[in-house]
């Protein structure tokens, strides 16, 4: 009676475990984040356009300002997906703005990204000079609408 009981309890435990299905991706699961956060910052990495060209990242978390290097193999242009079923090609540079504008909305406390694209030299965007183009950068990850515009 012991033994039935107790592999009941297993197979409840085993069940119960595998029922669960993974969460679909959500921005907003990431805004707040942190730049001293190495698995969410690499999560955001692997969801934006051109990930496909990551070649990896570094964070200086030691003292501000706070800053994320971010490697690239060259591309000329990538698919961006603007809607469920459209997709366009787009230039590096305007995937690194809208990269850059991405992560400065979801990680609070970055002050410098910079990009290098390995024979295409180092691209970089500080907090404050995007803030003057695009004005409240809290609001670009509330929708895909409003990061479509960003490519």
């Amino acid at each position: 009676m012991k033994k039935r009981i107790l592999i009941l309890v297993i197979f409840f435990f085993l069940f119960a475990g595998c029922s669960r299905l993974p969460r679909e991706f959500s921005w907003a699961d990431y805004k707040g984040t942190y730049v001293g956060n190495n698995s969410a910052v690499g999560t955001i990495l692997n969801k934006l356009p051109a990930n496909e060209y990551l070649t990896g990242f570094s964070l200086k978390t030691n003292q501000p300002p706070y800053e994320i290097t971010i490697a690239y193999k060259d591309f000329q242009y990538t698919d961006v997906k603007i809607g469920k079923k459209e997709e366009k090609q787009v230039s590096p540079e305007t995937v690194l703005k809208g990269n850059a504008v991405v992560l400065f909305s979801l990680i609070e406390n970055v002050d410098c990204i910079h990009f290098n694209l390995q024979n295409q030299g180092e691209t970089s965007f500080n907090r404050e000079e995007l803030t003057e183009e695009f004005r409240d950068l809290k609001s670009i990850v509330k929708n895909e609408s409003s990061m479509q515009q960003l490519f």
